[in-house]
């Protein structure tokens, strides 16, 4: 488990920044990341950034298993604030769009926003967290959903057309990642009943 922790860590500092020399700052970091309390009697802000800004002891991990993403954060916001905030632009219409290092965009939306902090699985101050969460998410199951076309049978030049597609089709990756999550816990049990009543 520790091995994958390590990957996982590598592949969210790698999406945050293509400097290698954060690794062992963002690392450093992490003892921060994972031993900050939550300050009692602060209730998350419902705006992008709380009074206190983006710092590392506002960024706390909810119920969901995302350690490796909320230390790496929390390690960014000590150590490169500026790095965050200027991956987050706001559109007008709720929603956001996060730039990563790599050039790289996701949107996130208000609904998924909503959700990872009504489900409990990010109570930073401030919704910048839970947007940066989402973006990093979405990107992740963009990549998979490709890499899943890349090595399947399809005929080439459907395939070309298929990954244009899923790179530039938000409601259609929306859809798959919420309906995923409608049924699938975070130990990866399917609630079947649910399943089959949604036929």
């Amino acid at each position: 488990m520790a091995r994958r922790g390590r990957y996982l860590l590598r592949v969210v500092i790698a999406r945050f920044t293509l400097k290698k020399s954060f690794y062992f700052a963002v690392v450093g970091g992490l003892a921060l990341a994972e031993l900050s309390p939550a300050r009692a009697g602060l209730a998350p802000s419902d705006k992008l950034y709380s009074d206190a800004g983006v710092r590392p002891e506002i960024v706390r991990q909810g119920t969901l298993g995302s350690c490796y993403f909320h230390s790496v954060v929390a390690a960014f916001a000590n150590t490169r604030p500026d790095i965050l905030e200027k991956m987050i632009s706001a559109n007008g219409d709720g929603t956001y769009s996060v730039t990563f290092a790599d050039g790289a965009k996701e949107k996130s939306y208000p609904e998924d926003i909503i959700f990872a902090r009504t489900s409990g699985y990010d109570r930073s101050d401030g919704l910048w967290v839970a947007v940066l969460f989402r973006a990093y998410a979405q990107s992740v199951l963009r990549a998979t959903i490709l890499k899943a076309v890349e090595d399947s049978s399809l005929f080439p030049m459907v395939k070309k057309y298929a990954e244009d597609f899923i790179k530039t089709n938000d409601p259609l990756l929306l859809a798959y990642d919420r309906a995923i999550r409608s049924q699938v816990d975070q130990a990866g049990n399917i609630d079947r009943k649910e399943l089959e009543a949604s036929r």
